[in-house]
């Protein structure tokens, strides 16, 4: 709530000094651009901020909040658990992007030209300082993203038990293990000069498996398998989706090489992508790929369970 009420009087400071079609109708003097470096390699890429490019950041930060899923079956109800997470996930970062949107543009009205660094001002301390909140601002930002990265160690933990299945380990060992791995994570802003650029290349490179990862799983639902899931998906072995040895190979294959496809549009081929995006072609090659070659597998799965059930039950 602190940090609802910290945005509501953000957007409010704005929207005071500030005619919304002023900031509206600003436009950049000159193209924007600015350079992804990938840290420790020590190479870096430039990119012209486009339509494309802004579509492939957004689709790869927010598809990586796929985990709020974890927390569906909690729900009352099957809708509720849907649309819950959807709907608040969704105006949450509507309306928290446009918040640093019209805060971004305000400074930009007023700075000289050539004078912008847009590594500070898209740190939200920065923003805070400008707008002239104090101490109550700053811890408002840090108790939310301590609370944010609680869950991604949760659900870092989560996932460790769905790999490996066979590990016995308690939750809390696990959530140990999650700790202890993600804290020397967070030291390292301290020895990155360049840090917020660092961590945008860190979203895109992680991007390029989660969007061939979440296209391959609704296709795989919607598609594949028609909205036809059963009780038997979590069966530990054996069973219908058990496929061979337990690898779905189509799955797996397509998952790489859209994952492939992602990167060597995104850090190959730079002009390509700013006008095609690197999110959008991957997309396709997924649905395509997996929807023929997965169809094809499991029809032949269902096929020769079926068989061999038949023949269990005549012996």
């Amino acid at each position: 709530m602190a940090l609802v009420g910290l945005g509501a009087y953000a957007s409010y400071i704005v929207l005071k000094d500030f005619d919304f079609g002023q900031l509206w109708a600003w436009r950049p003097t000159r193209p924007l651009s600015f350079t992804f470096t990938a840290g420790a390699l020590g190479n870096g890429f430039t990119y012209t901020l486009t339509l494309p490019l802004l579509l492939d950041l957004l689709i790869a930060y927010n598809w990586t909040w796929e985990f709020i899923g974890d927390f569906s079956r909690f729900a009352r109800s099957k809708r509720a658990g849907t649309w819950g997470p959807f709907a608040g996930a969704s105006l949450a970062e509507y309306w928290f992007f446009s918040v640093g949107a019209l805060m971004t543009v305000a400074f930009l009205v007023t700075a000289s030209p050539g004078s912008v660094n847009f590594a500070a001002i898209s740190d939200p301390s920065f923003k805070a300082t400008q707008l002239g909140f104090g101490l109550g601002a700053y811890l408002i930002i840090l108790c939310a993203t301590i609370s944010t990265n609680a869950g991604n160690i949760y659900a870092s933990a989560l996932g460790i038990t769905n790999i490996a299945t066979r590990w016995k380990m308690s939750m809390r060992r696990l959530l140990l293990v999650s700790s202890a791995i993600v804290v020397p994570l967070a030291i390292l802003p301290l020895f990155e000069t360049n840090f917020v650029f660092t961590y945008i290349f860190f979203l895109d490179f992680l991007g390029a498996i989660v969007v061939p990862l979440w296209t391959l799983t609704l296709v795989d639902y919607f598609l594949v398998k028609a909205r036809r899931y059963t009780d038997d998906l979590f069966a530990s072995e054996g069973g219908h989706y058990w496929y061979r040895g337990g690898w779905n190979w189509p799955a797996v294959v397509t998952l790489l090489g859209g994952t492939a496809l992602y990167w060597t549009i995104a850090f190959g081929f730079p002009a390509l992508r700013e006008t095609t995006s690197a999110a959008l072609p991957t997309i396709a090659f997924v649905v395509a790929l997996y929807y023929l070659w997965g169809r094809s597998a499991w029809q032949k799965h269902l096929r020769a369970l079926r068989e061999a059930r038949l023949v269990e039950a005549s012996g």
